[in-house]
């Protein structure tokens, strides 16, 4: 390993390692915080809350598309140690976040109104809250997308300490905000709606702050490279067309849902997402440490160490997740008791099927970061976008002839297959990764470790219940993972980085200065 490269990895794991703290605390966090709100709104409020809230983020895809574009330019840049060209991109992108906020709200209060007059089925005494709370949620958003340049630019310069602090505060404050929330003599969903408008500001304020004394390169000045204007917008438009079809395959789908079933069903699938995206946080927290050097060695021309952070990227972004995700599958009911005392039909059922379909995309995540990267976009994101948007006129068809609520999350899960093959193709077509170097690297270790660990446990699962059930599968797969990983998952070079890494801590932490 060349002393680049184990710079690197070692920033990897200083990275992961921060963004696993921020994990920890935002996902514990987060599942008291939701088992809060629902108590205190209630089953039809809280579904009323999530509807509004998805509606908002399907007008707000705009801003998501731009976030990946600027860290494409800066991650590339950055690599090539062109400060002047980051600042150009960076003011760019703010000049251009204050101008996409102003068309998300002027959107999203137009076509708002002919949403809620022709197709949500919200309770009547419940309609003019709604819209209330959708008019801030609009605010919300328009201030998250002026936000985006600053924490772009930190996950950019890979500054994950203070991208995992500024999270943990905002969900510490989106906690406090839940506990305040009885102490308020108006209405309870329009309070926290207000609330959450208030952190999103002291966020946004907080990331201007750090970025202006932190980055040299962050100082507003007018530019006026048109070619960078032209250069940024054209990726981001390819990127715009991808996330415009996750978003509408996400939230059209919850339409969908509430038009057929009603905003219960709205409630158990806002728990899901929640459920299954706090598990998803612990390999996405992982990709994140990666793909800032998935871009960068990519601008510089070091393609060796690409396709070795490609194929350890994908398998260990699988095997994290997996490690979490099947004792999660195996008692899922059990969790949600536990967590929950309301639990809404179909809650258990959506969680699964959203933790499979996470599963696969866990696999796919570095190859569009790789795609990304390449700025070759037109021809992938036109393909991938197709298939992506195919799950809405088949659930739409499922649900009209009576098929449950969990056959869209079927058919999620079967389109989500055919993207990681659609993206590995596109992948592999640009010389970066042999299809032969794929299967042995990463699909046939990860097979191999899947097999050697899940029969057991799954053996366990039916003979026990409760919290013998959820002790037993977990200790006796985890066991099971670290062998089959350890003497299957993993190369040589893995082991003895493994060994030296262990070592090296346990050493730091037995040393004589602990013990002063």
């Amino acid at each position: 390993m060349s002393a680049s490269s184990a710079l690197d990895s070692k920033r990897i794991v200083k990275n992961t390692l921060y963004l696993y703290i921020r994990m920890f605390i935002m996902m514990l966090v987060s599942l008291y915080t939701s088992r809060l709100i629902l108590d205190i709104l209630g089953i039809t409020d809280f579904g009323v809350f999530n509807l509004i809230a998805g509606i908002i983020v399907l007008f707000s895809f705009i801003s998501n598309a731009s976030r990946t574009s600027i860290l494409r330019f800066l991650n590339y840049e950055i690599g090539k140690d062109n400060q002047s060209e980051i600042r150009n991109i960076f003011n760019v992108s703010v000049i251009t976040h204050i101008f996409i906020s102003i068309i998300v709200f002027f959107i999203s209060e137009f076509l708002g109104r002919w949403i809620f007059d022709e197709y949500l089925n919200i309770p009547i005494e419940r309609l003019e809250t709604a819209k209330l709370i959708y008019h801030l949620a609009i605010l919300n958003a328009c201030l998250q997308t002026i936000q985006v340049p600053y924490s772009a630019l930190v996950i950019a310069y890979e500054k994950m300490s203070f991208f995992s602090l500024a999270s943990i505060i905002e969900y510490i404050l989106k906690l406090l905000s839940v506990c305040v929330l009885p102490l308020f003599a108006i209405d309870k969903l329009f309070s926290y709606s207000l609330l959450l408008l208030g952190i999103s500001f002291l966020i946004l304020l907080m990331y201007i702050f750090y970025c202006r004394k932190r980055f040299p390169v962050c100082k507003i000045k007018h530019v006026k490279d048109w070619f960078l204007f032209k250069r940024i917008w054209e990726f981001s438009l390819w990127s715009l067309l991808g996330n415009m079809s996750n978003v509408a395959m996400q939230q059209v789908g919850n339409i969908f849902l509430n038009i057929f079933y009603g905003v219960i069903v709205n409630a158990a699938m806002g728990l899901a997402n929640q459920i299954s995206q706090a598990i998803y946080s612990f390999v996405s927290n992982f990709q994140m440490a990666f793909n800032p050097q998935l871009m960068k060695s990519y601008a510089i021309g070091d393609y060796v160490f690409l396709k070795k952070t490609i194929i350890r990227s994908t398998k260990f972004s699988f095997l994290l997740f997996f490690l979490i995700s099947y004792p999660a599958i195996l008692n899922m009911d059990y969790i949600v008791y536990l967590w929950l005392e309301k639990i809404p039909y179909y809650s258990v059922s959506f969680c699964r099927l959203i933790i499979l379909s996470l599963l696969i995309d866990s696999l796919a995540s570095p190859l569009w970061i790789v795609m990304q990267a390449t700025g070759k976009m037109r021809k992938y994101q036109l393909t991938v976008s197709l298939i992506i948007l195919m799950n809405l006129p088949v659930s739409y068809f499922l649900f009209w002839i009576g098929m449950p609520p969990d056959s869209i999350l079927y058919v999620r899960l079967f389109i989500n297959i055919i993207l990681f093959y659609v993206r590995f193709k596109f992948v592999s077509r640009m010389a970066l990764i042999t299809g032969k170097e794929y299967i042995y690297d990463v699909i046939l270790k990860i097979f191999i470790v899947f097999i050697s660990s899940v029969i057991f446990p799954l053996i366990i699962a039916f003979l026990t219940d409760g919290l013998l059930r959820l002790f037993s599968t977990s200790v006796s797969f985890i066991a099971l993972f670290a062998f089959a990983t350890y003497l299957w998952g993993m190369t040589s070079d893995e082991k003895k980085y493994a060994k030296k890494y262990c070592l090296q801590k346990s050493a730091r932490i037995f040393s004589k200065k602990y013990f002063k």
